[in-house]
């Protein structure tokens, strides 16, 4: 008789220690298996928690009740998100006919999934379910004809699942651009490298823009932060550093896209989508 007890680390602490003490009582029952399915680290501090110390060698407490230790290797990078993009058929949204008869979108899945490898690759398996869910949900109150615009997109459900407070500031407009670029670093800083350097830019462009939009109620570039207008050299010019590379963010925010398409776009229209204040299309 074999019983597998899943996930006891996520039991109340003293339930789990409890369980285990009782189940030991039948360890010496022939024919009778436990199969535990643990994360040891966790579970160790619930051991710790529960006799009230932290000097405890929780491991040798565990080795009580473990014979055979067997650990599930990591999945390669990139592999669940490109599993739960299939489960949560993503390309109903994406490949659609009614989405395809607009110009402009035919790029969105590539980035998408470039996108969302990237920031969400080295999270728990849990964690990147969770943002994928939140995110298919988001996608019901989008009309085929709307702007997606991945990269954003992706940066802010991620945040909101794991960056709260720095999310919940921006909802409120509580951040001045400066102090919008410090935290944005802060977070993407991990991810910059040759391949993401360009992204990494364009999306630090487009929350700029849009949050500059969604704060400010003046449209016009002349009262703009982040960027002005040289009328001696006649040339766009920026107002503030990019915290990744200069060149690629001015090209950025005077590309087609963001300064005629996108030039009124708010943080707010991503915002309630994310947050479900729009509507839900039940198809």
């Amino acid at each position: 008789m074999i019983f597998i007890i899943d996930e006891l680390d996520r039991c109340r602490p003293n339930y789990s220690v409890l369980l285990l003490e009782q189940i030991k009582h039948f360890f010496s029952v022939p024919n009778i298996v436990f199969v535990l399915s643990i994360d040891k680290t966790q579970l160790g501090n619930a051991v710790c928690g529960v006799y009230g110390s932290e000097k405890l060698d929780s491991n040798e407490y565990l080795k009580r009740f473990i014979d055979i230790e067997y650990s599930i290797p990591e999945a390669e990078k990139g592999k669940y998100f490109e599993y739960l993009y299939d489960y949560f058929d993503y390309d109903t949204f994406f490949k659609s006919a009614e989405r395809n008869r607009y110009s402009g979108f035919e790029y969105d899945k590539d980035k998408f999934v470039l996108t969302g490898k990237m920031f969400l690759g080295n999270l728990t398996l849990r964690q990147q379910e969770k943002i994928l869910a939140h995110t298919r949900i988001t996608f019901r109150t989008l009309n085929y004809d709307n702007y997606l615009i991945p990269t954003i997109f992706i940066f802010l459900v991620y945040i909101k699942m794991i960056h709260e407070r720095f999310y919940s500031a921006l909802s409120n407009k509580k951040l001045s651009i400066i102090e919008i670029q410090e935290e944005f670093f802060q977070i993407v800083h991990p991810f910059i490298d040759d391949d993401n350097k360009s992204l990494c830019v364009e999306i630090e462009a487009y929350l700029l823009k849009f949050y500059e939009n969604f704060k400010s109620e003046h449209k016009s570039r002349g009262h703009s932060e982040i960027i002005g207008w040289d009328s001696t050299e006649n040339k766009d010019v920026l107002k503030i550093d990019s915290k990744i590379d200069n060149n690629l963010f001015l090209k950025r925010l005077t590309n087609g896209k963001l300064s005629q398409d996108y030039s009124d776009m708010k943080l707010s229209y991503f915002l309630s989508k994310l947050n479900l204040t729009d509507n839900i299309k039940i198809n």
